[in-house]
């Protein structure tokens, strides 16, 4: 998968083998509201490791409703060069993720919250 995918379905353009924990994913980011990061560990072509993270980021109405989740996707491998292409259509991607984190502020940290524009 590549590009950008918008006005679409994810399930239409997502791999057999990813879609039904990728997708849990999207619906856990629109539950909870907070971004979450996964790590998938797969093979290219060439059986050289490659380690293919996500970032999806909400964004929602002053808190509540989720009405765009931006995401981010890298792909790196520890071998150096590997082959981009069908890195997640693989029956291997079926395992799931080797690291699932939801971001959550520190208790520390103030969390910014925008005001409601008053009603005219």
């Amino acid at each position: 998968m590549s590009g950008r995918c918008t006005r679409g379905n994810l399930d239409d353009v997502l791999p057999a083998a990813a879609r039904d924990y990728t997708l849990e994913t999207y619906d856990q980011t629109v539950r909870i509201r907070m971004p979450v990061y996964t790590v998938s560990k797969v093979t290219d072509a060439e059986s050289r490791p490659v380690l293919y993270e996500r970032l999806l980021l909400p964004f929602s109405d002053f808190g509540e409703k989720v009405f765009r989740i931006i995401a981010f996707l890298e792909t790196i491998s520890p071998a150096g060069a590997f082959e981009r292409q069908k890195l997640m259509t693989d029956p291997q991607t079926a395992s799931g993720f080797a690291v699932k984190a939801v971001l959550q502020p520190s208790s520390g940290v103030k969390q910014a919250r925008l005001a409601r524009p008053a009603r005219s």
